[in-house]
């Protein structure tokens, strides 16, 4: 059973979610809670399981649901975005909203269609807006071999974007792949993902309004302009007053099998913040990979990531970056 985990926390009480897919790749979903080091699953004032004890079926359509990502909905519960094959061809993209109750909320009770256009639709995101609102994006193959499109869903699960079947944002020549999303803070969203539009693996992004409206440029902004090597593994955040963080990793191009940690800034207008990219960890040139990121609620963020200087196993690191990229 493979499962995806979904933290939240409020002072010394945090509030998880496992959504889990078993052998016939039905979709569950169980909380836990933890309290300055307890844990345990969260129970209805009877002292009964407030969800299934072996997991809530979040779907259990035919074929195969996977693939899935998971935000919080404001109110203790969860939507959760996958894929789905119910119809045995193309593999689309479904959504659910479970409450904290553990009752699924959105009609059918086997999920909402985000998109069910011709081709695969895969590797869906998603985030919750600053307005309560979901935003959803997914790499698409209605055309090609992978374009980046989006939809935003509302608390009561309507699409609010058209067409139905998601606004694109890139549909230019080469792959499209990869992509991540956060919120920006004012109904809208930022989306970074990785580009084959060019010689090398290339990073793009750029900021959708909370009605669907493309800031940055047409197809995306170049998040490195001088580059001359690969670059990959592309993370984002918000930085809480309308910007997002992107930290990637720039393949070195004497050795590929090493790689440095960069970062660099995309403001609301979708374009690239500081003039010159920001070096993560002092030029350190090994294999520095996988970034994750987040807020640190002062207009900075705090990345981590892998990383193989000392030896052939991977450590972790991190580093803290101001509003202006020092660290």
């Amino acid at each position: 059973m493979i499962a995806t985990l979904l933290c939240f926390s409020f002072a010394n009480l945090s509030l998880s979610f496992i959504t889990k897919y078993n052998e016939k790749m039905e979709i569950f979903a169980t909380p836990t809670i933890e309290l300055e080091g307890y844990t345990g699953a969260i129970l209805h004032s009877s002292q009964t399981l407030a969800w299934e004890e072996n997991g809530t079926i979040i779907s259990n359509a035919a074929n195969s649901q996977d693939s899935t990502d998971i935000c919080p909905d404001g109110s203790g519960g969860a939507v959760i975005v996958r894929t789905d094959n119910r119809e045995g061809g193309d593999i689309n993209i479904y959504a659910q909203r479970i409450s904290a109750a553990g009752v699924r909320q959105w009609s059918p009770s086997n999920g909402i269609i985000i998109c069910n256009a011709s081709g695969d639709q895969i590797n869906p995101q998603i985030s919750r807006t600053s307005t309560g609102e979901y935003i959803i994006t997914w790499r698409d193959q209605r055309t090609d071999l992978g374009d980046i499109y989006a939809q935003k869903v509302s608390a009561t699960d309507i699409r609010q974007w058209t067409p139905s079947n998601g606004v694109v944002l890139c549909d230019a020549s080469g792959e499209q792949t990869l992509q991540k999303i956060c919120c920006d803070n004012t109904g809208g969203a930022f989306i970074v993902w990785q580009d084959w539009r060019g010689t090398y693996k290339a990073i793009y992004a750029l900021r959708i309004g909370f009605q669907g409206t493309i800031h940055g440029d047409t197809d995306g902004t170049r998040i490195d302009e001088d580059q001359t090597s690969n670059l990959f593994n592309s993370y984002i955040c918000s930085d809480g007053n309308g910007n997002a963080f992107i930290a990637y990793s720039d393949e070195d191009q004497i050795n590929p099998n090493k790689a440095v940690l960069v970062a660099q800034k995309l403001n609301s207008s979708g374009k690239v913040e500081w003039g010159v990219r920001k070096d993560l960890s002092s030029g350190v040139v090994e294999n520095q990979i996988e970034p994750k990121m987040c807020s640190d609620s002062t207009g900075g963020a705090i990345i981590i990531w892998r990383d193989n200087r000392n030896d052939i196993r991977y450590d972790n690191y991190a580093q803290k970056i101001n509003s202006t990229g020092d660290r």
